[in-house]
């Protein structure tokens, strides 16, 4: 067909998707959700954690059909309560391009930085510390 393939050799992450990803959720949640700081697990815990919420990835990438698609589930465990949420995003790409779909694949990330927020808020009301702050870490 009119389909071209070429090897795109100059479009690589600069550090493992994964690690990439923690940091943009930690990041993004931190910002929307107030008295609560967000640390990834990173074995390094400044107190213990209130709340664990981890994350799995089962899609996260352009696909052929001028869309990005970032799907998966994450919980979370506050005390020996257990929250379970999926997320299905689809983004129908708008232009051309790696960078056009590295920033659509951005945008999902707001999105689920959005809905994770807000189950925080509305799930994690652990005791809060002497600085009237909570703890959530992030694992995934």
């Amino acid at each position: 067909g009119s389909n071209r393939i070429h090897t795109a050799n100059h479009h690589l992450w600069a550090e493992p998707l994964d690690e990439a990803i923690s940091k943009v959720l930690v990041r993004d949640i931190a910002e929307l959700t107030m008295n609560v700081a967000v640390e990834r697990d990173a074995g390094r815990w400044s107190r213990s954690a209130d709340c664990r919420l981890r994350v799995e990835f089962d899609k996260f990438h352009a696909t052929d059909r001028s869309t990005v698609v970032s799907s998966g589930r994450y919980w979370l465990l506050v005390g020996d309560r257990e929250t379970r949420l999926g997320f299905d995003i689809s983004e129908r790409l708008t232009a051309d391009g790696h960078a056009n779909a590295v920033s659509a694949l951005r945008q999902s990330l707001k999105t689920i930085a959005t809905q994770m927020g807000e189950t925080i808020r509305n799930e994690c009301r652990p005791a809060k510390s002497a600085d009237g702050e909570s703890t959530v870490a992030v694992t995934g």
